[in-house]
């Protein structure tokens, strides 16, 4: 616990993980795959309470910012309340690593990294070329994003931000996993352009996150006094603050929308994943 930035890390880690076994398709054979698919599932989903405390603790200065100066010291009983779920779910997550099933799921997993190969038959991708494995399956995600991408320049729907920004987070980590194979400049301008799209797609989920989670976190709250009472102004009026981020956020998405999905970027794409 020395820095919140570790678990941040462990837990792209996990997800590059997962998004890997998810997007390279019959390469291990399917029971395998299924199996760790599951098991980092599980690994990834015992940290989120943790990070998700670490976010709001983090953002403590930003949130007291938005607040008017009269409710600004109002707010400090939220981020006690905070700060005491942190030390009870830091303990929990301690606890999990020290586990019998954390530790064999780790053992199994370099276990099957390193033993020698052995053919299946539902692993009919394991003898392809791995450069055009991944050509195809960057150039069918980029696809995807950008169908929808012009879908929503037509109507904007907020429904689908989140899918959205799922289909970006993968595509990235498949660009990031394969970027040896591909010309360093140009991948990493793609990747680029990728992380401003992803970035907004992600402030605009956590904006959201973060105003759901204010509102059900005051039914928790111990307020037993009328000075503690006014901490329940200060969340709704950062809440109200969150939101109107969140609209000037929207508004800014129609360009970055069109930046990606432009005919250089798209040229870029065809250019470095065609597969020939």
């Amino acid at each position: 616990d020395l820095d919140t930035e570790f678990l941040h890390d462990y837990r792209v880690a996990i997800r590059r993980t997962r998004s890997v076994l998810g997007q390279i398709k019959n390469v291990f054979p399917s029971e395998t795959t299924l199996r760790f698919k599951k098991d980092f599932s599980f690994l990834g989903k015992l940290s989120n309470q943790l990070r998700d405390l670490d976010v709001y603790l983090l953002k403590k200065d930003a949130y007291k910012a938005m607040l008017p100066s009269l409710l600004r010291d109002d707010i400090e009983p939220l981020f006690v309340y905070l700060h005491n779920k942190r030390s009870k779910a830091l303990k929990q997550l301690v606890g999990s690593f020290e586990s019998d099933k954390y530790r064999q799921i780790l053992l199994d997993w370099e276990a099957l990294l390193n033993e020698p190969r052995r053919d299946a038959p539902t692993a009919s991708n394991a003898d392809q070329c791995i450069l055009t494995m991944a050509q195809k399956r960057i150039n069918k995600l980029y696809g995807s994003i950008v169908e929808s991408i012009n879908r929503m320049l037509e109507n904007i729907d907020d429904d689908k931000f989140h899918a959205l920004r799922i289909e970006c987070k993968k595509l990235r980590y498949v660009m990031e996993f394969f970027s040896s194979l591909f010309s360093r400049k140009n991948m990493n301008a793609l990747i680029e352009q990728l992380k401003k799209l992803q970035n907004k797609l992600g402030d605009l989920n956590d904006l959201c996150i973060q105003q759901e989670y204010l509102l059900s976190i005051t039914d928790e709250l111990p307020v037993t006094n009328k000075k503690n009472k006014r901490v329940l102004v200060s969340i709704g009026s950062l809440i109200g603050a969150l939101d109107g981020e969140m609209r000037i956020l929207k508004k800014s998405l129609f360009k970055t929308f069109t930046d990606f999905a432009s005919p250089h970027n798209e040229r870029l794409f065809r250019e470095l994943f065609s597969s020939k």
